[in-house]
């Protein structure tokens, strides 16, 4: 899979950073005609940012569409060391006359059956062979026991749902994320925490609330954006312990995977 890899960094003085403070994140939108000038074959666009000294890390791949404020907020609110941000692009049935309201129900669906993950694969480079990423999930109470998962019409699909899910994969042991869904007239927005501690085998790589997850979803000229980030507010110190992990790299390609079952589900729920 081709990825086009974008870079876009502002160094700021006093002055910028008081403007920056009083004016908010919005004065850093970045156009989305910018963005979608891109042919279909630079999909998935993807970056890494960083907090540096006396820079104001942007994110590059999110523009400047309804939803993307408040998620610019919890960032800035947030601070993560580090974030690996993607743009997808996903075609659209042409022969489907579907509302957007129509079309975020069908998403929230694919997402209240987590359970479908199950099986995606994604290349580990350091084993040289394809990995099952999701070993076992599914919605859960805050304790990890199974609950039932859910299915909405448009009739009926609320604007905030939340919930948990129980998760299983190859680079982490067993865990409980809180997942929060807002769907908004012309977008949706997914946000993902971890509400325990994450462990690579019987090393503690992040605390709880140590990385978060955001999706943000819209329609534009016959397809569906799915703006994607993983933020992890510390990069462990683990390699020190001699374990081989690098989690740009493994949450890049979890939100590859992520994308791609989401693409597949959705298509089946649109025939």
């Amino acid at each position: 899979m081709k990825q086009q890899k974008i870079n876009i960094w502002y160094p700021i003085n006093g002055f910028s950073l008081i403007l920056f403070l009083i004016m908010g994140t919005p004065l850093f939108a970045v156009p989305f005609s910018a963005l979608s000038d891109h042919p279909d074959g630079d999909y998935p666009l993807h970056d890494t940012i960083r907090w540096e000294e006396g820079e104001i890390p942007i994110l590059t791949l999110l523009p400047d569409v309804p939803g993307a404020d408040a998620l610019r907020e919890r960032f800035f609110d947030y601070r993560p060391e580090v974030t690996v941000q993607k743009l997808y692009r996903i075609t659209l049935p042409t022969q489907l006359d579907l509302s957007d309201r129509e079309l975020f129900t069908a998403v929230v669906n694919v997402l209240g059956t987590p359970e479908t993950q199950v099986g995606y694969t994604y290349h580990s480079s350091r084993r040289d062979e394809d990995v099952v990423l999701f070993e076992e999930t599914y919605i859960s109470d805050k304790k990890g026991k199974r609950k039932d998962s859910f299915s909405y019409t448009p009739e009926d699909v609320p604007q905030s749902i939340s919930y948990y899910q129980y998760v299983d994969e190859a680079n982490f042991s067993g865990t409980v994320l809180k997942e929060e869904i807002e769907v908004g007239d012309d977008f949706l927005s997914f946000r993902s925490t971890n509400i325990e501690r994450m462990w690579y085998t019987i090393v503690p790589v992040l605390k709880a609330g140590g990385t978060r997850s955001e999706m943000l979803m819209f329609t534009a000229d016959g397809y569906l954006y799915v703006y994607s980030a993983s933020q992890v507010e510390e990069e462990p110190g683990a390699r020190k312990l001699g374990v081989p992990i690098h989690l740009p790299s493994m949450f890049g390609k979890r939100m590859d995977v992520m994308a791609t079952w989401l693409e597949d589900q959705l298509m089946q729920r649109l025939k």
